[in-house]
C-alpha cells in the first residue's frame, strides 16, 4: 500500500512540475472576481489598461440531448460579457430575460471552454431556457463531433450575479469605463 502511495505521489509531482515551471516563465492572467454565487461567477481580466468581463458557468457535462455525465470537472465555460460594467449588466439582463422565454427559444453567444482562464479559442454557445415545476434555468450547450456538452444555471443565480455586478458598479463607478472613452 505504501509503495502505491509513493508511485502516485511521484506521478503527481511529475505532472505538476512542468506546469509550475511553465507558469513561472509565462504571465498568468489575473482573474479578479466581482461576484460569485453557487459556483458561478462574474470576473474581469485586466490587460493593457482594458478589462474584459466574463461569466463563468462552471464545468460542462458530456453526453447527448438527454443525459449528461460530469467527467471533466476542471474546465470551465466562460462567456464574454463585454469591456465595461454597463456591457456586462446588459448581457446579464439579456440572459435573465431569456429565462422567461418559452421553451424552444434560443440565443447564441461566444464562449470559451478552458482551464482556469478564458483563452482565444472562442466557439458558439447555444443558450436555451429550461422550465421545471419549481424553477426556471438556462442551458448552456456546445456541440462537438456529435457530442453535446452542457451545463445549467438557474434564474435565481443569474439574478444574484446581476445584483452583485450592479452593486459593484455603484461602489466602483470609475471602473465602468469602456475602451476608447
Amino acid at each position: 500500500m505504501m509503495n502505491i502511495m509513493k508511485h502516485a505521489l511521484t506521478l503527481l509531482l511529475l505532472a505538476v512540475v512542468p506546469f509550475v515551471a511553465n507558469a513561472q516563465s509565462s504571465k498568468i492572467p489575473q482573474r479578479i472576481e466581482i461576484v460569485e454565487s453557487d459556483n458561478y461567477s462574474v470576473f474581469y481580466i485586466p490587460k493593457d489598461d482594458q478589462r474584459t468581463y466574463y461569466l463563468s458557468v462552471g464545468a460542462l457535462g458530456v453526453g447527448n440531448e438527454i443525459i449528461q455525465f460530469n467527467v471533466d470537472p476542471i474546465h470551465e465555460l466562460f462567456i464574454p460579457l463585454g469591456y465595461s460594467l454597463s456591457e456586462a449588466i446588459t448581457a446579464l439582463d439579456r440572459l435573465k430575460a431569456l429565462c422567461k422565454e418559452k421553451k424552444g427559444a434560443s440565443i447564441e453567444m461566444p464562449g470559451c471552454l478552458a482551464l482556469g482562464f478564458p483563452n482565444e479559442h472562442i466557439e458558439t454557445v447555444s443558450i436555451s431556457p429550461m422550465h421545471s415545476l419549481l424553477e426556471r434555468s438556462l442551458e448552456f450547450q456546445i456541440t462537438r463531433d456529435k457530442q453535446v456538452r452542457a451545463t445549467y444555471i438557474t434564474q435565481s443565480t443569474i439574478r444574484s450575479l446581476l445584483s452583485g455586478v450592479k452593486i459593484y458598479r455603484k461602489l466602483h463607478p470609475k471602473e465602468d469605463v469602456a475602451p476608447n472613452e
